[in-house]
């Protein structure tokens, strides 16, 4: 790229997939897929950002909302305000767990999907929904798409003003879910947060979860359109809602700022909760589906540590960042800010996190016998950056002469 005459660069910064700057930016949400061939591919959702895309192996990440990829009219990726006044983002994106290839995506308050991993296309039967993507750590925390295990043109959508909507067309109609409440503010809770959705891949897609804060958790056991009824127990805040894709076991975190162990578990088979110890400093979970009694936390201002024994006792580490694909993040004690983390489909051991700098994987360290409750382990848990093609630059502030 070509510098004035005082050594600065220059040229159009308006296509984020060319930046002055080697960093991965403010990623949301990472979403490794497993494809039909066995390969891996990431989905990538940004708070500021138009979405990312790239096939494990392949040399570098792809947009995914581009002139190229949509109507043109639909397209305006320095749009100041979205249709429900959020600015930009990708807010959430899934693919179908019966075929990889099929996607569905939120930006701008809109609904768009794919099956063919490329060309973008408006789900006209769902209506903009407010998601609030740039405010506090609701931001970053997008669980807000579940697909059914099977039919591809199911989903179940959450969103932060607009309630919870179900399709069962590819979005072509949706209804909205009046059995779930709209959130409230709990006590305490500094930020504006989400309908977090799942669904129970074990149910054969009978089973759908939503979380609404100020009431709960809420099931459906008779499909995606319901009815909802709060499961007694539940916590009143989350964020983080996941299910174990082998033994339909729920996970919920409560959001960063109560306190007290945060990790809550729906035991599918007693049908009951336990709230889980050691998990205070720890806002994200992912659950190992090759093993359901391994789960990895993490917390929004770091630290990590692993359970052998579906939380009832765990495993700290200290992590630092290894060799990877941006100079300046590599080899390096930088802070790891987790936004979520997730085990990779096809690769035992594997696992991928996004932060503020971007998207990172990691081989998980070997396993330690653990004690009753808990065991600080100074293994060290080494990240790579992954994040090559998927830069781009944020300015937070800015100033002019008078």
């Amino acid at each position: 790229m070509p510098r004035n005459s005082q050594g600065q660069l220059v040229g159009d910064f308006s296509d984020q997939r060319i930046t002055p700057v080697g960093a991965g930016g403010f990623t949301s949400n990472i979403v490794p897929v497993r494809l039909p061939d066995n390969r891996v591919k990431l989905l990538d959702s940004r708070d500021v950002s138009i979405g990312g895309r790239r096939i494990v192996g392949e040399p570098s990440w792809e947009t995914v909302f581009r002139a190229d990829t949509m109507p043109a009219a639909q397209y305006d990726p320095l749009i100041v305000d979205s249709v429900k006044g959020d600015g930009i983002g990708t807010y959430c994106a899934a693919a179908a767990p019966s075929d990889g290839n099929f996607e569905v995506h939120q930006w701008n308050g809109r609904t768009y999907w794919t099956d063919n991993g490329r060309d973008m296309n408006l789900a006209p039967g769902i209506p903009p929904m407010r998601m609030k993507a740039n405010g506090d750590w609701p931001r970053r925390t997008q669980s807000t798409i579940a697909i059914h295990p099977t039919t591809k043109f199911t989903w179940l959508l959450g969103s932060s003003q607009d309630g919870v909507r179900a399709t069962d067309n590819r979005g072509e109609g949706s209804t909205l879910i009046a059995s779930i409440p709209p959130h409230s503010l709990v006590a305490g809770q500094s930020a504006e947060t989400k309908h977090y959705v799942e669904v129970d891949p074990t149910s054969g897609g009978d089973i759908w979860y939503a979380h609404s804060a100020g009431h709960g958790l809420l099931r459906s056991t008779s499909g995606v359109f319901g009815p909802y009824s709060v499961m007694p127990g539940s916590p009143i805040d989350c964020s983080c809602l996941r299910v174990c894709p082998t033994t339909g076991d729920v996970y919920v975190v409560r959001r960063p700022e109560t306190t007290g162990n945060k990790l809550w578990r729906f035991d599918k088979a007693a049908q009951n909760w336990l709230n889980l110890p050691n998990t205070e400093y720890y806002d994200q979970v992912a659950i190992d589906p090759f093993n359901p009694d391994r789960l990895v936390m993490a917390g929004e201002n770091g630290g990590l540590q692993k359970s052998l024994t579906r939380g009832q006792s765990w495993m700290r580490y200290v992590e630092r960042r290894g060799s990877g694909e941006i100079g300046w993040i590599s080899n390096s004690n930088k802070a790891c800010f987790y936004s979520t983390i997730r085990f990779d489909p096809v690769v035992q051991d594997k696992i991928w996190m996004s932060d503020g700098v971007g998207v990172n994987w990691a081989m998980i360290p070997p396993e330690t016998v653990l004690p009753p409750q808990i065991h600080i382990v100074y293994t060290t848990w080494i990240w790579h950056d992954y994040s090559r093609g998927n830069e781009m630059m944020c300015c937070f502030g800015g100033r002019h002469n008078p």
